[in-house]
């Protein structure tokens, strides 16, 4: 079997579990592991027998990989990403991509140009417990709501986390991209989103951050159905919930199962998830398609532009005030229809 030579640019986040995933998975040899935090990459080089770095371009240059896993901050990835196309380097990124829809559909085209495949990691699609997602209304019937809530551990905003100019938003764009992203795919492109993201700092707080901490939307799709999504950052730990509603079956998915509850009040499937290592599924996915020819990579960055535009649009709803339509942010940030 080939190998495929790999590197990890950015190793906080996911970026560490990225590599035991790709050790673990027998297409990728991890060549190279890179880091801001010198001390960080040489343990992880250490932890993986791969060379490290403090340089994010030197990773893609010195040990010449075939395919690069970004989980650097996604501020920062325009200028790698763009070196990544021109190298011919397949890219693999942690959500969200890019910071905002300009940026993505910049991305896009000059990977599209290039014929080099950019994909994001989605946790959610491969993952076995949650693949009847894909077609989600053979067991649900006609969908017509959906109530998503994130929690997101509140951990040190001092950094690019907490600098709205870096990050390009708060808790919804940084710890809520996977739900938007999930929402979106299964309901399609909303009518309109109408946003508030209020912070729940105290009137008398010192904040030492200026994203936003929490955040409430509405969303109105076609056809009558509307989903709502609170998330915001408190504690330590974080903790997702979908609960989905369908004309025959209510379909409950959290980080742990999926669980279908029919008309009756009965259950009757639940899926668990299996997957110790949650990147392990997307990394095996991308790993296959790799095989199977560049053409044909799971989740592609263009699939990524709704969940993009859709964010957008909340953080306008929250400055203006008023329900905001994505398809006219769309065409005004793109110059294409949806």
């Amino acid at each position: 079997m080939e190998r495929w030579r790999a590197a990890v640019s950015g190793l906080t986040g996911l970026g560490w579990t990225l590599c035991e995933a790709i050790r673990a998975n027998p297409t990728f040899d991890l060549v190279a592991v890179a880091d801001r935090n010198r001390s960080l990459a040489d343990r992880a080089g250490e932890r993986f027998g791969s060379e490290s770095f403090s340089d994010y371009r030197s990773v893609m240059i010195e040990p010449r990989p075939r395919v690069l896993f970004v989980a650097m901050p996604p501020f920062e990835r325009s200028d790698y990403l763009k070196l990544a196309v021109e190298q011919g380097i397949a890219v693999l990124a942690t959500a969200p991509p890019l910071p905002t829809l300009t940026d993505a559909w910049s991305a896009t085209e000059f990977f599209a140009v290039a014929g080099v495949p950019f994909s994001v990691l989605r946790v959610w699609e491969p993952e076995p417990a949650y693949v009847r997602l894909r077609n989600i209304e053979m067991i649900s019937g006609r969908l017509f709501s959906a109530h998503v809530n994130v929690i997101s551990p509140v951990g040190n905003l001092q950094g690019w986390r907490g600098d709205s100019a870096r990050a390009g938003g708060g808790v919804l764009l940084n710890d809520a991209y996977d739900q938007v992203d999930a929402l979106v795919s299964i309901f399609g492109w909303p009518d309109e989103v109408l946003a508030v993201v209020p912070s729940t700092a105290t009137a008398a707080e010192v904040r030492t951050w200026d994203t936003e901490d929490a955040a409430t939307v509405l969303l109105r799709f076609p056809g009558s159905r509307v989903a709502t999504l609170n998330c915001r950052r408190m504690g330590a730990h974080s903790y997702w919930r979908y609960r989905l509603h369908g004309t025959r079956a209510t379909v409950v998915v959290t980080p742990k199962e999926m669980i279908v509850t029919d008309a009756d009040g009965r259950q009757p499937s639940i899926s668990r998830v299996r997957s110790p290592n949650c990147c392990a599924p997307a990394v095996n996915a991308f790993a296959a398609s790799l095989a199977a020819g560049l053409s044909a990579t799971l989740s592609p960055i263009d699939q990524h532009l709704m969940t993009l535009c859709v964010i957008q649009t909340a953080y306008l709803s929250a400055r203006t005030g008023q329900p905001e339509s994505p398809a006219r942010l769309y065409r005004a940030e793109t110059g294409q229809d949806p």
